[in-house]
């Protein structure tokens, strides 16, 4: 067995609760393991082979090994229903827990070990006797001076960039707040729209229709739009006592209909 290092963690085993059952695959694995191996093969080849065999295999030929696993595995969770209402399954999470406690406690001091590597760097260690006053006391408080300004400059640095992040955010939120506003603008738009060119397709429908032309242009009131009706006036432009007809038949809109025709068709 080869050495075990620091980082090697062992998972524990409750060896008083129920067996968990193996799968299908495994079955038809175990089951042919024996027949493979005395064709002399090495395990690679003998788990490649059996995996190919059963890729293979039809769900019929599987149903077998499939139907053995759920049995198993509906006496499994019953025995294990029984087994978490027991001591020993309390105890053992006892430990379990204990345990994960103890791997945290290790992995926070080993984390507080690498900060503090790689902050004493920065600090120059005094010695173990100085005479205050001397050159040395006075060597050491300078160079102490001289990380504390590293490190005052660092925290400027640090600082100046968070005011850039900050002054940056606040801009680009301003900026996601006026493109709300404007989207908000533009679908109030697009819906007053919307409303008007509904409300002007029904009047001159409704127009057309006092007007009796409505069967004489062929036109169908649900299944019309509006570009539809101005190409059918462009279209009857020649045929001049249709096309005054339907002006006419424009006068009392609410808007002057007749001449965005006459635009459209001049």
């Amino acid at each position: 067995m080869g050495k075990t290092t620091p980082n090697t963690r062992t998972r524990l085993r409750d060896k008083n609760a129920p067996k968990i059952p193996m799968n299908a695959y495994s079955r038809y694995f175990k089951a042919n393991l024996s027949n493979s191996r005395r064709e002399g093969k090495n395990t690679r080849e003998v788990s490649s082979k059996i995996a190919k065999q059963w890729s293979t295999m039809t769900a019929e030929e599987k149903k077998p090994y499939f139907d053995e696993y759920n049995q198993e595995k509906e006496v499994y969770y019953e025995r294990m229903k029984e087994y978490k209402e027991t001591e020993q399954y309390k105890e053992f999470q006892k430990i379990k827990l204990e345990k994960k406690k103890r791997a945290r406690r290790k992995s926070r001091l080993s984390v507080d070990k690498e900060e503090c590597s790689s902050t004493s760097n920065l600090y120059v260690h005094p010695p173990n006797e100085i005479k205050i006053f001397s050159q040395e006391f006075l060597d050491y408080n300078k160079k102490q001076e001289n990380t504390l300004k590293t490190l005052r400059n660092k925290k400027n640095n640090i600082t100046n960039e968070c005011n850039n992040i900050y002054e940056h955010f606040v801009f680009t939120n301003e900026q996601l707040k006026y493109l709300n506003e404007s989207i908000k603008e533009k679908e109030e738009y697009y819906k007053e729209l919307e409303l008007f060119e509904r409300k002007t397709l029904n009047d001159v429908l409704d127009a057309l229709d006092k007007a009796n032309l409505l069967e004489l242009l062929k036109i169908k009131k649900q299944s019309i739009t509006l570009e539809e009706i101005l190409k059918i006036f462009t279209d009857s432009q020649t045929n001049k006592e249709i096309f005054n007809k339907i002006r006419q038949s424009f006068k009392g809109l609410h808007f002057d209909f007749s001449q965005i025709l006459f635009e459209e068709t001049k």
